[in-house]
């Protein structure tokens, strides 16, 4: 298989992203459906997750913020597949946290025993 280093992809807002490997992007055509702007008559949801059945290490999902509310600080949500193993050294580095707040863990792979 070629590698062609000068593809580009024009996505909808018009930025064009050079594509050094084949393997290191991921496009989808989820649309953006509203969720957090349905009322439902007793709650109006703050986030959604589209579930997946496993975690793949090195995807990384962007979420838009939570509230675009007048001065609010929230940006988007970032949500990184990452080593279990590597995780407290992310969490841990002054310059990351200096741009990202640690806010959980939102999925985990279940690994069967065998059993």
């Amino acid at each position: 298989m070629r590698v062609e280093y000068s593809t580009f992809i024009r996505l909808e807002l018009f930025i064009t992203i050079p594509i050094l490997l084949i393997s290191c992007l991921m496009v989808t055509d989820h649309q953006d459906v509203h969720i957090t702007g349905a009322e439902f008559g007793f709650a109006t949801p703050v986030s959604y997750r589209q579930l997946l059945g496993c975690v793949t290490e090195g995807v990384v999902i962007v979420y838009p913020p939570r509230t675009t509310a007048e001065g609010s600080d929230e940006g988007c949500e970032f949500s990184i597949a990452y080593e279990k193993r590597l995780a407290r050294t992310l969490i841990e580095d002054p310059e990351w946290c200096e741009y990202f707040e640690y806010r959980g863990v939102d999925a985990e792979e279940f690994v069967s025993n065998g059993v």
